[in-house]
């Protein structure tokens, strides 16, 4: 798994445009399911370990993240985030994180790039 992640990751960056990659996703069967809070407690742990995985692998490749955090972050074009990672490399912004924007919504963990050329 780690090495399919990091080759991910490298396709990603090789990319010349800003990309977004599904590495999991949790979504609702039901509003009754979503409005479980038990299920909520439960997959909101599951993706916080996942995340720790997930951050873990690419450390092995692209070493100690430039930033963790626990919020929405505005270079992550996502909302509801509730876990991240970053690692600049060359021109490019790698980040993965975690996010679940709202109950109905699916929690999901994602690996991405947005370019740095503006700064």
């Amino acid at each position: 798994m780690a090495k399919s992640t990091i080759q991910l990751a490298q396709s990603l960056l090789q990319s010349n445009d800003d990309t977004l990659e599904e590495i999991r996703m949790h979504e609702f069967d039901s509003d009754e399911s979503a409005h479980d809070d038990a299920l909520q407690e439960r997959l909101l742990t599951e993706f916080e370990a996942d995340f720790a995985k997930l951050q873990a692998e690419l450390e092995s490749r692209f070493g100690r993240p430039t930033e963790i955090g626990e919020q929405d972050h505005e270079e992550i074009p996502l909302a509801g985030v509730f876990r991240f990672a970053t690692w600049e490399v060359s021109d490019k912004l790698l980040f993965a994180a975690a996010t679940h924007e709202d109950r109905e919504l699916p929690f999901l963990l994602l690996i991405g790039t947005a370019s740095r050329s503006d700064e």
